[in-house]
């Protein structure tokens, strides 16, 4: 996709585990944040696993439409109603 669309499209990863434990990449996260259209977050675990969320989330929302898959249906549906996207585009 990002061929297809050269640089239209850019998708940066990033590890929970090195942005809650390395000033460096929290602050790395930060400026990827303020850079982008859209946020998304993809995680295995539920929110409480990613120690660096709550001050995240509070970078972008109100702000910037983002996407937050957690493990957990309840994480995700009190997400939906903050991020900016419809249920249907959320879902």
């Amino acid at each position: 996709m990002q061929k297809e669309y050269d640089e239209e499209i850019l998708i940066d990863f990033m590890d929970s585990y090195k942005i809650d434990n390395y000033k460096k990449e929290y602050q790395k996260c930060i400026s990827k944040i303020k850079a982008s259209d859209i946020v998304l977050i993809i995680m295995h675990g539920g929110l409480t696993h990613f120690k660096s969320f709550d001050s995240i989330i509070g970078k972008f929302t109100g702000i910037k439409k983002f996407f937050i898959r957690s493990g957990f249906d309840d994480e995700n549906k009190m997400m939906l109603g903050k991020s900016g996207l419809s249920q249907r585009e959320y879902q």
